[in-house]
């Protein structure tokens, strides 16, 4: 029912109380910084407005950011939204926003490590038991881990953690923590930001020397189309491979398989950075 709610639920005001809570708990949530270069310069003279996109099944990500590039100074994004940025829309207009609009993702899981390609400005990351975890997605990444590959790649993104029950995905909770973060972010530094994105597509993302990707059963069960798709990212210069898996639907054994094909195939260093968790089994393990 918390996962993903009957409409006559969310009719009955399941949405109301979500949002209140937010509203509530996220007062009581100090965002902790573990990765904070400074936030870039916007040329955007827009009040602090911010728009969270909810996920609602709606996929209009383009007429939605071209709303909020006119009128905000931030947009967040959740699962949906940050995996459209590696089709070919979503890659032209991380372009756009540049310089108009700060990108925040919530991450909370493996399935977004293909983000750190695609250079967000904030990274929040929802964290309970050390581990960056979703409600129903078992694919928990240990915060250790992230702030290794984001020291390892010295990602321009600001990260922060917040306790996992003091986040939700209503529009106060998520604009609420953004404003704090842009807010310390902007008096810790005014740090000019890199453009350093360069490729992504729907195999995964680059940034600097090393490749990320997040591999469902799709792609195990079409593993030459993947390394078609996932090698036009490659390049001579690539030392590491970042892989995050959807233990939904792969156990661990063909993940490893998987890894040290794709190892073989490219002769570099590739690395699981993920583990088969989502919050329930954090709650009884």
């Amino acid at each position: 029912m918390l996962n993903n709610p009957d409409e006559r639920l969310k009719a009955a005001g399941y949405n109301q109380l979500l949002d209140w809570y937010g509203s509530t708990v996220i007062q009581f949530a100090g965002p902790e910084f573990i990765h904070n270069p400074g936030l870039r310069r916007l040329n955007n003279d827009s009040s602090m407005n911010i728009e969270a996109v909810i996920p609602d099944g709606k996929t209009d990500y383009a007429s939605r950011l071209d709303k909020a590039m006119l009128s905000c100074q931030a947009i967040v994004e959740c699962s949906g939204m940050d995996a459209w940025h590696t089709t070919s829309a979503g890659q032209r207009y991380l372009s756009l926003m540049r310089n108009k609009i700060y990108r925040v993702v919530v991450f909370d899981g493996g399935h977004h490590l293909p983000t750190l390609g695609t250079n967000p400005d904030i990274i929040i990351v929802p964290v309970f038991k050390g581990y960056a975890v979703h409600s129903y997605m078992r694919d928990g990444m240990k915060v250790e881990c992230l702030t290794a590959i984001l020291k390892a790649i010295d990602s321009p993104s600001v990260v922060v953690t917040v306790p996992r029950y003091f986040l939700v995905k209503s529009p106060n909770s998520l604009t609420e923590i953004t404003r704090r973060v842009i807010t310390a972010s902007l008096t810790a530094s005014q740090a000019e930001g890199k453009n350093n994105f360069s490729q992504a597509n729907q195999y995964g993302s680059q940034y600097k020397d090393c490749l990320f990707a997040y591999i469902s059963n799709k792609e195990v069960n079409n593993r030459q189309e993947f390394l078609t798709g996932f090698k036009k990212l490659y390049s001579k210069d690539i030392k590491h491979v970042y892989l995050a898996f959807n233990y939904n639907e792969v156990d661990g054994l063909k993940a490893r398989e998987f890894a040290q094909h794709l190892q073989a195939e490219l002769g570099i260093p590739t690395e699981i950075v993920n583990s088969p968790v989502k919050v329930a089994d954090l709650i009884f393990k």
